[in-house]
Parts: structure tokens; C-alpha cells; sequence
């Protein structure tokens, strides 16, 4: 059976708890997995005359009536899940079906002729993917590591049969049935693989794809891998595994009022003060330093913003980390990798390794960069030719061993181990992104900060302008008010106290999309705030403020600057979480040049030529006002 039509089978089950029972889709996909628990459990039980396949008649038909076959599924069902691994207990601990006996019946009639634990790995952990569509996992809150990511850091790793190895953020276990793949059947050792999970469904996906195959041991556990981990069952699991792989979530901040997060070290500054916030992805790293043995390796998927940010949350916990181990390697990722999985974030896989003893901290090091540039698919999903995943690993692996040239790979500069995670944002820096000898942003400018989007019930008809995404063109400001342009002027002094009213010679960008790609993509200054939207504007959540002082930089020149290519670029690679979003605090770090400060010719003609760029969209946002007017009169628009 391929992928397509096991995915089908998968659909048309999930439909029909929808259609028969009127499921919301979340409903139907848990009653599914159940399903599937109850099926590979059944056909994994050794030398027993299956009942159910024995009943089905050539055409799939039960001999059975519903309402008898549904109380054998039921009761095979809880005696499962009562024998199963305290995991899946505590993920059903009511051991309930809760499909009626009409649906429960059909879908059986449906799995009647399948063997799902007949059906590969790959077949298996794919036509699940298929069936659970970009829309769906994202309502269902799911997020795949695509398959040539996962691939291509196993591969580079290459743990052996023998060797531990976990994944503390397994999900549906991708990461670990690659290691499967790796290892094969032929390894004869009867391997085992960990996995952590703290969301119950995604544990019941990993033990779907990994808890059946009768040659592997898979130990799943439902905890927080941060907070649990390291109690009770997991009391002995710190310095003993050899490999780790894992895509812990982004973007999630943890909160010390509601964890204890003072019992990790990156999330105490410097002075001994706990962070009011740490992002989990920093602390995960932490974690699985603590989780390796000694010469323990782990290649975790990251924002690219937590390697080459700056900033006191980000630089100390990076020193902290060269005190238990040396970054091996770089994966780069184009920020379209992740887009067909549900999310838009330009990621990184780091690889690490854990110091075998404290005195190898001093010792030389060398850290490759395997830069993909092609992920073989655009945007849109769609193949694009000369995709670099399916041979990165290779390309690695000759690269390192050999020292042979390779186009996608290069190393970064020599440096002791101890110093390589503080050093990456500079070692990062590729040729067009040279470390920039200049003026950090936060002292050329008075206010850098992003706006406030009001709720949907305090938009009016009139009042204060509110200058949206929608109104940067990259060429000037479009003043033209389109739907939800304005709030009631009662908000106007809570803005003005926020500093969210804005002035000619404010600099306003692009901080918020659903994509990096969108981030700083237009860049406006603000030349006059039209009588006809009151004089007065502020700006929504989605748009970045920069208010240049006058007296250090011309602020056509710093518009220039930031329009540039190289500087978008950079600008974007500061980019967080699920959805793309550009800190205030990542923007004050980015250096101008010095030559941008003094008054010299060039400086002055790239002046010259923006603020005539400005006078032409004054006029064309004019005319463009008068029209509309003229037909507003003639009650044409």
C-alpha cells in the first residue's frame, strides 16, 4: 500500500466520524487516533484469530451487526489501553470510544482489509502527514519538521544502533523514525529511541508511528521536558544519552510567576535576577546539555534569531553555554523551508556536542556552515528544481572528512570552543552581511518601538488616522483611508502618552506578516501628515517606528540605508517566532555605518534624490485625494 492510498483511508475515516457523528475536526481526528491504537494493537497480538478480520466477508462487509462489533471494538480497546505504557494511559486514562456504534462499525469496515503494522515506517509516518493538511494541523495545533530537514540532520549526526538517543519535543516522533530509517531492521541489536512529549496528541501520533515496530523499543513519556524531566522515572536520564534531536516550539516565553525557572542558568542575567521572561528555545538548549553524556551530540532545529541576536537575554545565556560545550555546525535554512508545514520563520539546525572533560573548553575549533539556499519547493509548496536537502548531509560529511571544496559549505574562523556560541553572530555574518564598523540605531534615534492595534470594536468612520501595513508603499506614505483607518479621538491621549503619535521625519516599516520575507520589505518616512486625515496619525501593531535624531543623521539617509537590500536582509534574519515578528530591541542593535553620519557628497546626493522621491508621492497622495473627493461629490465612488 503507498502513501496516497493509506492517506485516503485515513480521510475518509475522519469524514465519516464527521458526517455520521457530526464532529468538530479536532473530535474526529482523537477518535481516529484512537482508532488506530486499537488496530495496530489488535494486529500486533501474536498467534490470536483476529475476530474482526475474521468476520468480514470478501466485499468488507461485517457478518457482525454494528451494535455487537462496536461493543468488541470498545471493550478490545480499554483492555489496550489498560495494558499499554503508562504514556498512552495517561493520554486516555477513561479508555473510551466515543464514536456511536453506527460510525465505530464503518470505520472498522473501512480498516477491514488494512495491516497497518504490515505498512513501512516512512509509508506509515507520511500518509498521516498527508492527511492531517497545513490548515488542519495548525487548528489542531501540530508542526512538522519537514521530512528533508530531519533527514539531513540525522544523516550528518549518524548515531549508531547502540548509542541512546531522545527527542525531549518529540511530536508525532519524526525525528525518531528517521533514526528508525537509519538504523533499520538489519541493525539486529533491537535499538530503542526516548521521546517527550507534553501534548497528549502528539504522544499518541509518535507511539502510532514508532510503539508497534516489533525490532525497536520506543519509550515515550508524556511530560514537560523543561519542568518534569528529571523526576521519578526520568530521575537518572541527565549526562546519559549520547544523541539528541529535536524542533523544540518557538516563540513560547516562560513565565517564573507560574514556573520555576530560576533552576536554569539562561534564566539568570548576569546581575543574579531572574528574567521576567525566557524564550524556551534557550532554555530547551540548556536542557539537553544537561540531558547528553559526555561527547553527547545534538542538532536542534532554531530561529535564526537565536543565534545571531544580541541582546543581554540572548548574550549571557550564550556564554553559559560555552561552558558545556562547542558548536559543531550551522545548517541554514531559506525561510520558505518550514512555510508548507504551517509556519514562516527563518530557522537554523545547530549542532553541538557536549565537552568530554572541562578542559577541552580551551581547545582550538572550527565551526562548518552548510548554507541551503534551496529547499526544493517555493512558497507556495510547489517543486523547484535543484533542491539542496537530499544531498547536504553528504555534502557535510565529505566536506569535513576531507576538506574537499564544496559549494554549500565553508568554515567559520578558528576560535577556542569555549568562546564559539558567543562568537556565532559575528561568524554567522556571510559576505553580504559583513559585521557592519558603525553606530548601533538606538543611538542615532530617539524612539524605535512598534505601534498598538486596537480591537475590532473601536474602529470608526472618523477620527485619528491610523497608518497600517497597508499604507507603506516603500515610496512614501498612502494616505488614502481604506476600511478600519480610523479610531475615536477619545484614544488620542492614551496614544500621545504612549509615544504612538506620530511626526514628520518618523521612519515607520513593516514589523509584522505572516512571513519574514514581508519584514522591512517597506520602508516610509513621513514628509506631512494630510489636513484631510486630521493632522494627526498613529500607527497599528504591524508597523515598526524609527525617529531619527535630526542632529546625528540626515533622516533621508537612514531611509536610504534601511531600503537597501543587504540591510532588509539582515534586518529579516532578526526576525522571531511562529509568525514573523521584528523586536524593537533586534532593531536597536543594527549598526550604520559611519560614513552615513558625516555630511559628505554621497550622503547628501542619496538625500537629494529620496526627498524629490517624497515631494512626488505628496503630490501624486494629493491628486489622488482631490479625485476621490470629486467623485465622492458626484456620489460616483
Amino acid at each position: 500500500m503507498d502513501t496516497k492510498t493509506l492517506a485516503s483511508i485515513y480521510r475518509e475515516a475522519h469524514n465519516m466520524m464527521r458526517n455520521i457523528d457530526g464532529l468538530q475536526p479536532q473530535e474526529s481526528f482523537d477518535e481516529l487516533l484512537k482508532f488506530l491504537f486499537f488496530k495496530e494493537n489488535d494486529e500486533s497480538l501474536q498467534g490470536r484469530q483476529h475476530d474482526l478480520v475474521a468476520s468480514v466477508d470478501p466485499k468488507g462487509r461485517f457478518s457482525l451487526p454494528p451494535a455487537a462489533l462496536a461493543k468488541q471494538i470498545r471493550s478490545n480497546f480499554k483492555a489496550y489501553v489498560k495494558d499499554a505504557p503508562q504514556a498512552i494511559r495517561q493520554i486516555w486514562p477513561e479508555a473510551k470510544l466515543k464514536l456511536s456504534d453506527e460510525c465505530l462499525a464503518s470505520v472498522a469496515s473501512i480498516f477491514a482489509d488494512v495491516s497497518i503494522t504490515a505498512i513501512g515506517l516512512d509509508i506509515r509516518s507520511a500518509a498521516l502527514r498527508e492527511f492531517v493538511p497545513p490548515e488542519i494541523r495548525k487548528g489542531l495545533g501540530i508542526y512538522l519538521t519537514p521530512d528533508e530537514v530531519v533527514r539531513a540532520a540525522v544523516e550528518i549526526v549518524a548515531p549508531g544502533p547502540e548509542q541512546r538517543v531522545l527527542d525531549p519535543a518529540c511530536g508525532s516522533g519524526t525525528f525518531l523514525l528517521e533514526v528508525a530509517r537509519l538504523w533499520g531492521e538489519s541493525a539486529g541489536q533491537h535499538p530503542q529511541v526516548w521521546g517527550v512529549d507534553k501534548n497528549p496528541r502528539m504522544l499518541a501520533l509518535a507511539d502510532l508511528n514508532l510503539g508497534h515496530v516489533p525490532w525497536l523499543d520506543f519509550n515515550g513519556l508524556l511530560q514537560d521536558s523543561l519542568f518534569d524531566v528529571g523526576r521519578n522515572e526520568t530521575a537518572s536520564w541527565f549526562n546519559s544519552f549520547d544523541c539528541i534531536f529535536t524542533n523544540p516550539p518557538f516563540g513560547v516565553y516562560i513565565d517564573p510567576d507560574k514556573q520555576d525557572s530560576a533552576t536554569f542558568n539562561t534564566c539568570v542575567g548576569s546581575d543574579g535576577r531572574v528574567y521576567p521572561r525566557q524564550q524556551s528555545e534557550i532554555i530547551f538548549i540548556e536542557q539537553c546539555f544537561r540531558l547528553l553524556k559526555p561527547g553527547g551530540r545534538l542538532a536542534i532545529v532554531l530561529p535564526r534569531s537565536v543565534v545571531k541576536n544580541n541582546s543581554e537575554r540572548v548574550d549571557w545565556p550564550r556564554r553559559y553555554f560555552g561552558t558545556q560545550g562547542y558548536v559543531e555546525g550551522v545548517m541554514t535554512l531559506p525561510p520558505e523551508t518550514f512555510y508548507a508545514t504551517g509556519t514562516q520563520t527563518n530557522t537554523v539546525v545547530l549542532f553541538a556536542r557536549k565537552y568530554r572533560q572541562a578542559t577541552e573548553s580551551n581547545e582550538q575549533n572550527r565551526i562548518w556552515l552548510a548554507d541551503v539556499t534551496n529547499c526544493g519547493y517555493d512558497s507556495t509548496g510547489r517543486a523547484k528544481a535543484g533542491g539542496q536537502l537530499s544531498t547536504i548531509a553528504d555534502d557535510v560529511r565529505r566536506f569535513i572528512e576531507s576538506a574537499e571544496c564544496v559549494s554549500t559549505c565553508r568554515w567559520l574562523s578558528e576560535h577556542k570552543k569555549q568562546d564559539s556560541f558567543t562568537l556565532l553572530p559575528s561568524l554567522l555574518a556571510s559576505d553580504k552581511e559583513v559585521e557592519i564598523d558603525g553606530v548601533p540605531l538606538h543611538e542615532l534615534a530617539d524612539v524605535i518601538t512598534t505601534g498598538r492595534t486596537p480591537g475590532r470594536s473601536l474602529y470608526s468612520d472618523d477620527g485619528l488616522f491610523l497608518v497600517k501595513v497597508g499604507n507603506l508603499s516603500g515610496k512614501g506614505i498612502e494616505w488614502a483611508a481604506r476600511d478600519r483607518n480610523f479610531i475615536p479621538l477619545t484614544e488620542r491621549e492614551k496614544r500621545r502618552k504612549a509615544n504612538l503619535l506620530l511626526r514628520v521625519g518618523d521612519i515607520l516599516m513593516t514589523s509584522s506578516a505572516h512571513s519574514p520575507v514581508y519584514i522591512a520589505k517597506k520602508v516610509d518616512l513621513i514628509t506631512e501628515i494630510p489636513d484631510w486625515v486630521g493632522g494627526e496619525a498613529s500607527f497599528v501593531g504591524e508597523v515598526m517606528l524609527i525617529r531619527p535624531k535630526a542632529d546625528r543623521i540626515d533622516p533621508f539617509v537612514l531611509l536610504a540605508f534601511l531600503r537597501s537590500p543587504a540591510v532588509m536582509n539582515q534586518i529579516q534574519g532578526m526576525v522571531r517566532g511562529q509568525t514573523a515578528h521584528l523586536h524593537s530591541k533586534d532593531l536597536a542593535t543594527l549598526k550604520i555605518p559611519h560614513r552615513l553620519l558625516d555630511n559628505n557628497s554621497p550622503a547628501v546626493e542619496i538625500a537629494e534624490i529620496l526627498k524629490e522621491e517624497a515631494r512626488l508621492a505628496r503630490e501624486s497622495s494629493h491628486l489622488q485625494w482631490k479625485l476621490e473627493s470629486k467623485l465622492a461629490a458626484m456620489k460616483i465612488a
